[in-house]
């Protein structure tokens, strides 16, 4: 993860930037960005950047919650079943893997698209969500988490020191994050359950604040006047923050989420 460097590394990272986000296009003055309401805030600067990242982000939440609770109706009704449940988790990992691989050739709108559908599936799983815990611990946890993702957001963004080498501490942290979770999987062991949730959510609080730094120094380092790649940035960065915050969430809510039993 050391394209943030600025150590003499600037074809590295350039190289990272056209792989992840495409060769540069038609730059923000010769395109006007097709989206009506999203783009009527050009992006000039970084505050704008952020703006726009965070818009996106928030419509996403939005229709995952819409999405979310269509799926309790659908369960209540015995419509969707726990097989269906399963596949739309697998089309979750599949819409991460295409996103991920394909966003370098993707359009503006198909990323866009592949990005509001990954919303609609992951809101359809997190519906049984709705259905164990009751809606007063579901919505303050999701103030609680606004609240620290929104710090942790904040800290990466006005933060001097560069958060670059903590990348591959986050990585081996998902991992193991990951391989504790099957394990306990087995055990079942309630203790372990909440150490692994707090261990979790201080994990992704680190790495909103390490996803907040990357957008600020694309916006620093690369400028924003080739557009495509500005947009692609933009859907990048407000599905990885999406990410963020969902994970947040859902740990908070096993600590402090009340069930309806």
């Amino acid at each position: 993860m050391d394209y943030y460097d600025n150590n003499g590394k600037a074809d590295r990272k350039e190289d990272f930037y056209s792989k992840t986000f495409g060769e540069t296009s038609k730059t923000f003055y010769e395109q006007e960005d097709p989206n009506p309401f999203v783009g009527a805030i050009p992006v000039t600067d970084e505050n704008s950047l952020f703006t726009k990242v965070f818009v996106w982000m928030a419509l996403a939440l939005g229709v995952s919650a819409i999405s979310a609770y269509i799926g309790a109706d659908l369960i209540m009704s015995n419509v969707l079943t726990q097989g269906m449940l399963i596949g739309l988790i697998v089309a979750e990992l599949i819409l991460v893997i295409v996103f991920s691989i394909r966003l370098p050739k993707m359009s503006v709108l198909s990323a866009r698209i592949c990005f509001f559908l990954y919303a609609i599936v992951n809101g359809l799983t997190l519906s049984t969500v709705l259905i164990v815990y009751t809606a007063s611990s579901v919505f303050s946890t999701f103030i609680a988490s606004a609240a620290m993702f929104g710090l942790a957001a904040l800290w990466g963004k006005v933060t001097k020191k560069n958060l670059t080498s903590m990348g591959s501490i986050f990585v081996m942290g998902l991992f193991g994050l990951i391989i504790a979770g099957v394990i306990n999987m087995f055990v079942n062991s309630g203790p372990f359950a909440m150490i692994i949730s707090v261990v979790g959510i201080l994990l992704f609080l680190g790495i909103t604040a390490w996803d907040i730094q990357k957008i600020k120094q694309y916006a620093q380092q690369e400028g924003l006047y080739d557009y495509t790649r500005t947009q692609k940035v933009i859907i990048y960065g407000a599905f990885s923050l999406y990410l963020d915050f969902i994970n947040i969430f859902l740990k908070l809510l096993r600590l402090m989420g009340s069930t309806k039993d």
